[in-house]
């Protein structure tokens, strides 16, 4: 039977049950869009924050970057439509003062240490400095706090780029004050980090080291008025300062600065570049340079007497340099004219010589030829000597001593001798020289005069003496009394040998241990010749000796080609070979003790014995 009043009250708490149900349904929809809405805010307005939900109560952490974001995180969650309650468990970060940032490069690593004012900052940084150097290892040692300058970005931006340029270099960002030191790899990249300009706002200073060159080059070139300074210099100041000595060297000058910047300068640089401008100031055109400590110089100079002073002045360098070159010249002097003039006792040289040696040796080829002359030395140095100059200048004072005055004279190749000889012998013999040049020289003139030959005696006529009477018978004569003994009859063995003997009182002189002939001898062995000439129908041996030093087969040696050397010199002056003899005894006949200088001086002779 249906008792309705009796199940109605059953349906009451089912249907309580319902409504409480689809109360709690939508407080729950409600509850899941709500947080929706918040976290979604807060990603807009407050990214470093999150909400959490218990039905439409909100509780919101993080770590706000600034006061105003934390206040900003609340107000964001505020907004949203549903929130029934807020539990603000937000922190700020500490805030940096000062706000530092660093960044250390060594090789392929790079360490970023300091502060960055949030995660986005450190992403950033750290995705731009492996763009940078796209093969270095970035250590990451940032840490977040407040307080960040509003030039962060820009000047962080700059600090890579520039540690990009330096193997080994460190910037520091202190608020807005940044400072970046390091070395370069290369010119290009120190000149790259000097020119590069702080950001706007942005104050600090870059010190990049100059990178150490080797080898390190240096040069200053003079061509006319101007002189070029190129390579390297270790400073700003020090570039300028060599740059003034330029001009303090010459004053007239047009100095054109061209050097760079590099370690690694030897020491005492600026001492040797201001050498290097006086020896420039002595050429009319020239390049001083330097490799390292090494120093060359090169140009050409307006007289020779400026190439020798100069050669002289290069090898007083300052401390620490050493001369690797010198190759200065004069201009070419053409025609290239020398003389010597005698007259008297007075001997006189002029014109040109190729340097100080040859200079030295004319005038002591002039004083041993004639030890009683007065040389005057006149010549000049210059450049353009034909080759053999040294010898032709020789052999011309040997020919002139033998006259009584006259002159002597070269113009380029082409000898000329004029004067006047004591004798026709004499004359004959410089003019059989002249046919005997030294290779690649031309007779040019020759014009010797001699005395000329005495007047026959005069004819006396003998008028025979009138008869006279007859004497009686002459006595029985007296015994006959030999004669005094008198010089050999002319053209003799003896006579010859006389001649000889008396020459050689004075001794023909040798360079040491070897055959050459001394100029001081080529009188006498012209004054010899003019002897062997006359004995034309003997064997002349010509003996040379030495003293006891050195080993018996030496001596004879050296004795041997010193004769040689003699019948040669007789030859050139037109002798005939056939009647003339070379022997060497070497120290077989000595005709003193071999116990002192003086004797064994007397040992070193040279005889002539007419067989």
């Amino acid at each position: 039977m249906c008792q309705p009043k009796r199940w109605l009250w059953g349906l009451l708490p089912l249907a309580l049950l319902w409504i409480a149900a689809g109360l709690l349904r939508h407080d729950s929809i409600q509850a899941d869009l709500t947080a929706r809405s918040v976290n979604e805010a807060l990603k807009a307005k407050a990214p470093w924050a999150t909400a959490a939900f218990d039905g439409r109560d909100a509780t919101v952490t993080g770590v706000s970057p600034t006061p105003a974001a934390q206040r900003a995180a609340e107000e964001a969650v505020a907004s949203v439509f549903g929130v029934r309650r807020i539990e603000d468990r937000t922190t700020v970060l500490a805030e940096a003062k000062p706000f530092i940032w660093s960044a250390a490069r060594e090789a392929n690593k790079l360490t970023l240490g300091g502060f960055v004012p949030d995660e986005a900052t450190r992403a950033k940084l750290i995705a731009d400095t492996r763009a940078a150097l796209p093969n270095t290892e970035v250590v990451d040692q940032l840490r977040l706090a407040r307080g960040v300058p509003a030039v962060f970005g820009a000047a962080t931006a700059y600090a890579l780029a520039q540690l990009a340029r330096l193997p080994d270099g460190r910037a520091s960002l202190t608020d807005s004050v940044l400072a970046i030191t390091g070395t370069a790899p290369s010119l290009e990249a120190f000149q790259a980090a000097s020119a590069a300009a702080l950001p706007q706002g942005v104050s600090g200073s870059v010190t990049v080291g100059l990178p150490v060159v080797r080898p390190y080059l240096w040069q200053a070139q003079k061509a006319g008025q101007t002189i070029t300074l190129t390579g390297l210099a270790p400073s700003a100041e020090l570039k300028a300062r060599i740059a003034e000595a330029a001009k303090a060297a010459a004053p007239n000058a047009v100095i054109s600065d061209q050097m760079r910047l590099a370690a690694g300068a030897p020491a005492g640089l600026e001492a040797m570049a201001a050498a290097a401008f006086g020896h420039l100031a002595a050429l009319t055109d020239g390049i001083a340079s330097l490799t390292d400590a090494n120093y060359s110089l090169t140009g050409l100079a307006p007289t020779g007497e400026a190439v020798s002073r100069l050669t002289a002045t290069v090898r007083a360098l300052p401390a620490g340099f050493a001369l690797a070159r010198q190759d200065v010249t004069s201009p070419v002097i053409s025609p290239y004219t020398w003389s010597a003039v005698r007259n008297g006792i007075a001997i006189t040289l002029s014109g040109f010589v190729p340097d100080e040696a040859t200079r030295a040796a004319t005038v002591t080829a002039a004083r041993a030829i004639a030890p009683d002359a007065l040389v005057t030395d006149q010549q000049s140095l210059g450049a353009g000597a034909p080759n053999g100059f040294g010898g032709m200048a020789a052999y011309a004072i040997g020919q002139l001593t033998r006259l009584t005055g006259g002159t002597a004279g070269l113009s380029n190749s082409a000898y000329t001798i004029t004067g006047a000889a004591p004798s026709t012998l004499v004359r004959e013999e410089v003019v059989a020289a002249t046919a005997r040049l030294p290779a690649g020289y031309t007779l040019a003139r020759q014009e010797i005069t001699a005395p000329a030959p005495p007047p026959p005696p005069p004819v006396v006529v003998v008028t025979p003496p009138p008869p006279v009477a007859v004497a009686p018978p002459a006595p029985p004569p007296l015994p006959l009394v030999p004669l005094p003994a008198t010089a050999a009859p002319p053209g003799t063995v003896e006579s010859c040998q006389e001649q000889f003997n008396a020459l050689l009182d004075e001794p023909i002189l040798f360079d040491t241990d070897k055959e050459t002939i001394r100029p001081v001898s080529y009188l006498l062995l012209g004054r010899l010749a003019g002897v062997a000439k006359t004995c034309l129908t003997y064997t002349i041996e010509i003996s040379a000796h030495t003293d006891a030093d050195g080993t018996t087969a030496y001596n004879v040696d050296l004795s041997e080609r010193r004769a040689q050397a003699v019948v040669e010199f007789l030859v050139r002056e037109g002798v005939a070979g056939t009647n003339l003899k070379a022997v060497g005894y070497g120290e077989t006949k000595p005709i003193a003790p071999n116990d002192t200088p003086e004797n064994k001086q007397k040992n070193r002779r040279v005889e002539f014995t007419v067989k």
